[in-house]
C-alpha cells in the first residue's frame, strides 16, 4: 500500500475517532450553525498541535542521546533492555 492511501485511512480513521469523541462529549455531530467562533476554535487546536509537535521532537532528542549514551556503555543484558526500552518509547509502543 502506498504512502498516499496509508495517510489517507489514517487521517479518515482519526476525523472518525474525533467525531466519536466529540459526540460522547456534546451529546451529537458538529453543527456549523452552533454558537461557536469556529476560526478561534481552530487556532486553539493548531497552537495545541504545534505544542505536541515540539514535545515530540524533544522526546526523539532525549531518547536518541539516551540510546547512544547507553550504546558507548559497556554492553550487558541491562544495557540491552534498556535499550529495547528506549527504542520501544521512540516507536511509540510503550
Amino acid at each position: 500500500m502506498s504512502h498516499l492511501e496509508q495517510t489517507k485511512i489514517s487521517f479518515n480513521n482519526t476525523i472518525e475517532n474525533q467525531s466519536l469523541k466529540g459526540i460522547k462529549k456534546y451529546g451529537k455531530e458538529l453543527d456549523y450553525l452552533d454558537e461557536y467562533d469556529w476560526l478561534r476554535m481552530a487556532g486553539e487546536e493548531l497552537a495545541d498541535g504545534f505544542t505536541y509537535i515540539l514535545a515530540e521532537k524533544r522526546k526523539r532528542v532525549f531518547i536518541v542521546n539516551k540510546i547512544r549514551r547507553l550504546l558507548k556503555c559497556k554492553v550487558n543484558d541491562v544495557t540491552i533492555t534498556e535499550i529495547n526500552y528506549w527504542l520501544d518509547q521512540l516507536e511509540g509502543s510503550n
